[in-house]
């Protein structure tokens, strides 16, 4: 971990949490490990001072990086939403189902949504 496997962590969390192409990454173990990786080392050091308490700051920084990743996911498709709403189908992706979940979302998925990503599964 003293050479850089945290910032890793918080790299792949950002990515998970905020890139379409992160879903596959293991953010929910890799939490798991490196908070047992962290509860069990006194220090790690940090870069710009001495040492700060590992594990506090260390998940402060875990749930900022989730927090911007999310962040940067909204604005992402908030910006180019017209890309997909303009585009012809595709075997991936048809404008009935976009039309169909927007239908969903708007009726019945507004808080369910929300409390889903505090349900553990």
């Amino acid at each position: 971990m003293k050479n850089g496997g945290l910032y890793l962590i918080l790299i792949i969390l950002f990515i998970e949490t905020g890139i379409i192409i992160g879903f596959f990454l293991p953010g929910d173990p890799l939490l798991f490990v490196s908070g047992m990786i962290m509860a069990s080392a006194d220090e790690v050091p940090y870069p710009f001072s001495g040492h700060i308490p590992n594990l506090f700051f260390w998940m402060a920084l875990f749930t900022g990086a989730t927090i911007l990743g999310n962040f940067f996911g909204y604005w992402f498709g908030y910006k180019f939403k017209h890309v997909v709403h303009r585009k012809e189908d595709t075997w991936f992706l048809k404008r009935k189902h976009v039309q169909t979940a927007h239908e969903f979302y708007e009726k019945e998925a507004d808080l369910p949504l929300q409390l889903l990503a505090f349900y553990p599964l």
